[in-house]
Formats: structure tokens, sequence, C-alpha cells
């Protein structure tokens, strides 16, 4: 991950074909649930990240103020 958090309305999965589906009318819809998954996915990792940056910065902050 570049660092960046992604917001929802621009994951890729939103504009990816494999997200529509075209019923037996031949109107085409919106798979909801696999978008769904798919943004819960993403924020899952974008939540991840921030732990592990928080970690990271914590850890950081605690060797500096030891060591300051």
């Amino acid at each position: 991950m570049d660092g960046t958090i992604t917001p929802a309305a621009e994951l890729a999965s939103e504009a990816d074909d494999s997200n529509l589906f075209m019923p037996e009318n031949g109107i085409v819809h919106p798979d909801w649930t696999r978008m769904i998954k798919s943004y819960d996915e993403e924020y899952e990792r974008q939540v991840v990240s921030v732990k592990d940056r928080m970690q990271r910065y914590h850890l950081f902050h605690t060797c500096s103020r030891d060591n300051g």
C-alpha cells in the first residue's frame, strides 16, 4: 500500500465490470453484495494499515522520548 487511504467512492472494484449482472430482462444492475464485500475488504486493509502506522509511531515516539 502506498500510504494513501482510498475513499469508498473511488474503489477500483466499483469500476470493474465484474460487479455488474444482467438478469433476464436485459437491464444491467450492480451486484451490491459483491461491491459491499469488496468495500469491506478494502476497509479492513485500511484499518490494519492505520493500526500498523499508529503502533510504529507509538514505538518511535516512546523510543525517541526515552533517548532524548
